[in-house]
C-alpha cells in the first residue's frame, strides 16, 4: 500500500525529468548551431579575403598589360611616322 501511494506522488517528476532534459539538448543543439554560423562565416570571410587579393593582382596585370601595349602602340606610330617624312 505504501508503495502505491509513492509511485502517485511521483507522476509528476517523470514529466519535471523530461521537461528539464528536453531544455539540456536544446541548450545544446543551439550552441553547436551558433557555433557552426560563426565557424561558416569565418570561412566565408577568408574565401571573399582570398577572392579579392586575386581579383585586385588580376586587375594590376591587366593594367600594366594596357599600359604596356599603349606604349607599342605609341612606340610603332612614332616610328612609321618617322619613315614617312
Amino acid at each position: 500500500m505504501m508503495r502505491l501511494s509513492l509511485l502517485k506522488n511521483q507522476k509528476g517528476s517523470a514529466i519535471l525529468f523530461s521537461v528539464f532534459l528536453m531544455s539540456l539538448l536544446m541548450f545544446i543543439a543551439l550552441e553547436i548551431s551558433k557555433d557552426t554560423v560563426v565557424e561558416y562565416h569565418g570561412s566565408l570571410n577568408s574565401v571573399k579575403r582570398i577572392q579579392a587579393y586575386y581579383a585586385a593582382k588580376a586587375c594590376t596585370e591587366i593594367s600594366l598589360l594596357r599600359i604596356k601595349t599603349y606604349q607599342q602602340a605609341t612606340g610603332a606610330l612614332n616610328s612609321q611616322s618617322q619613315n614617312q617624312q
